[in-house]
């Protein structure tokens, strides 16, 4: 079974433009073609090389996902099984925004416990600069990295 994800913009949406904005740059060609790992919504994107059109898959049953989401009770007797297979779902739900492919990238694990009852210390990395600017001949920063919300500059002394 496939299906595909779904959104919306709220009636009562504090910015319903850049919301509109959004999901139409979200859903135009360019971004179909070029930014997704699956088949798109549009009819008018062939998919990705040595696949063919969703509905062409029988058993993709695109439109079956919404009638079988509306059994709960056939919903809850899978959760089950899968259950019985594979086990409970066991740790607290992940936080946050999971990013274009979850699970690539694996969360840090806990600081590891030492001899002696101590934890080790956990390294932390620099955080990236949220933007850089560009070099050019009219530019007065000539390639200086810096960050969105008034962060230091690299050269620049910090108060």
């Amino acid at each position: 079974m496939a299906w595909g994800q779904r959104t919306a913009i709220l009636r009562s949406a504090k910015n319903s433009t850049a919301a509109k904005l959004f999901l139409n740059r979200q859903l135009s060609r360019e971004m179909q073609n070029g930014s997704f790992n699956g088949w798109s919504v549009r009819t008018d994107v062939t998919p990705p090389a040595g696949l063919k059109p969703i509905r062409k898959y029988p058993r993709a049953n695109v439109d079956g996902f919404p009638r079988f989401m509306a059994d709960r009770a056939a919903v809850e007797r899978w959760k089950q099984t899968f259950a019985l297979h594979f086990g409970e779902v066991r740790g607290a739900p992940t936080p946050g925004w999971l990013g274009l492919h979850p699970g690539t990238r694996r969360p840090s694990s806990p600081p590891a416990a030492v001899p002696g009852g101590r934890r080790r210390r956990q390294r932390h990395r620099r955080a990236a600069p949220a933007y850089a600017v560009r070099p050019t001949a009219a530019s007065p920063h000539r390639g200086k990295i810096g960050t969105v919300a008034g962060g230091t500059r690299r050269g620049a002394e910090r108060p």
